[in-house]
C-alpha cells in the first residue's frame, strides 16, 4: 500500500490530503474515488475509507 501526503494552498489556506494506492495490483490505470471528510476537516474516518477503498483496487484521494 503506498500512502503520500499531498500538500497545497487553496484560497490562502494549507491544505493536505492523504492519496492512497496498493501497488501490489501492479502498474496501470485504475478507477479513482474522492472521499471528502464530514464537517470538522479531514480525520481518522475518511482517510480509513479512502484506503480501504484502494485495498479493492482503487485509486483514492481524501481531500482536506
Amino acid at each position: 500500500m503506498r500512502h503520500d501526503v499531498l500538500n497545497y494552498e487553496a484560497n490562502g489556506l494549507q491544505m493536505e490530503s492523504h492519496f492512497y494506492v496498493d501497488d501490489s495490483a501492479g502498474a496501470g490505470r485504475r478507477p479513482a474515488v474522492l472521499v471528502f471528510p464530514e464537517a470538522f476537516g479531514l480525520g481518522a474516518h475518511a482517510k480509513a475509507r479512502a484506503e480501504r477503498l484502494a485495498t479493492l483496487g482503487y485509486a483514492a484521494l481524501a481531500c482536506d
